[in-house]
């Protein structure tokens, strides 16, 4: 079967649509075997001016432009490597000090509201660091020396006066770029307005509502609470109550709702430990999604304790190989079931 792609614009009235697909040149042995054919990328052939009738009575479809997918970790080696930054040793490990930093989180990478902070506060106050050039530039002078086309001195040299510059750059502005950095910082660790707030009617004094947010405690330990409560005066009606325990820092964190789609009630988030799948958390105990985790995890323990029962009650019966120390010893065979290694045959000599 042949087939051509075409694009048509057709005029409706005052707006104008456009259809693609493909148009049967020659249906071959498609004009038989029909099932080779799809209707929905097939279209007739169309000639310029031509009228077409509606057939039946127009419709709407509602759809949303999507956005474009996020750039995956192998996409973004690629990029690096067009843009001259590192090399192939390095290039990973430039990606993985973006995770270990907090400056991006899942995968494909997204970027977190830190590392936001961070690039707008280095493209802001110290633009030519926030620009892949002056890396690229500095890997560049690597090759050359590498090559023999310049000197280590010369590259130290421009190296020095174009770190020097930037250096002197950041001292000045070294203030307002830590108060933005830092703002990204502390926004990464709320999580989600407080629902308990906002039926109670506690909220700032600008009108924006209380927020729930993670707080780190000695030892490595986390929980979270919400900003409304009163330190000085936990008490008072004005106080909120509202607070947990969060994984602790053996975990990487990140909101993912802030309020649960599931329950509705309270914050949702993705918990990655150093090992195993990330798993989603919602901080409402009652949530479905945590009663049927807990329920999992009782039906795990059930059929481990089970198995354990079963290789005991093995082990213990009539018949059971003795042990020495808590280890079972090999039974002798008997001589009936004893294998006996075929007898030699002696050669004449």
């Amino acid at each position: 079967m042949i087939t051509e792609s075409t694009r048509a614009d057709i005029e409706a009235g005052s707006e104008t649509y456009f259809v693609r697909g493909s148009v049967v040149v020659d249906p071959g042995y498609a004009a038989i075997y029909t099932y080779a054919r799809s209707a929905d990328e097939e279209i007739p052939k169309l000639e310029e001016g031509q009228s077409l009738e509606i057939d039946g009575d127009p419709w709407m479809v509602d759809k949303e432009t999507q956005p474009p997918l996020r750039i995956s970790q192998g996409r973004l080696i690629e990029l690096m490597e067009e843009r001259g930054l590192g090399t192939k040793a390095t290039r990973a490990d430039i990606i993985q000090k973006l995770y270990d930093r907090g400056y991006v989180f899942g995968n494909p990478p997204e970027p977190s509201e830190t590392g936001i902070a961070m690039y707008r506060a280095f493209h802001d106050y110290v633009p030519r660091m926030a620009t892949p050039e002056m890396t690229a530039e500095l890997e560049s002078d690597m090759d050359q020396i590498a090559a023999g086309k310049t000197t280590k001195d010369e590259v130290l040299r421009i190296s020095r006066e174009m770190l020097h510059t930037t250096t002197t750059e950041l001292e000045e502005k070294r203030e307002d770029l830590a108060k933005q950095i830092w703002s990204g910082m502390d926004e990464d660790k709320f999580l989600g307005p407080c629902k308990v707030c906002e039926e109670a009617g506690r909220k700032h004094e600008d009108g924006s509502p209380n927020r729930l947010r993670i707080i780190e405690l000695k030892g490595g330990k986390r929980m979270y609470g919400c900003e409304g409560w009163d330190r000085d005066n936990p008490d008072s009606p004005d106080s909120c109550p509202v607070s947990g325990p969060l994984p602790g820092r053996g975990y990487d964190l990140w909101r993912l709702e802030e309020r649960c789609s599931i329950c509705g009630e309270m914050p949702r988030l993705t918990v990655k430990g150093f090992r195993g799948r990330p798993w989603k958390l919602c901080l409402n105990d009652d949530c479905p999604s945590m009663v049927e985790m807990r329920q999992k995890r009782e039906e795990r323990k059930r059929a481990q304790e089970a198995r354990k029962a079963a290789a005991g009650a093995d082990g213990s019966g009539d018949g059971a190989a003795p042990t020495v120390n808590g280890r079972r010893r090999r039974r002798k065979p008997s001589p009936q079931t004893a294998r006996r290694k075929p007898a030699r045959s002696k050669s004449a000599k």
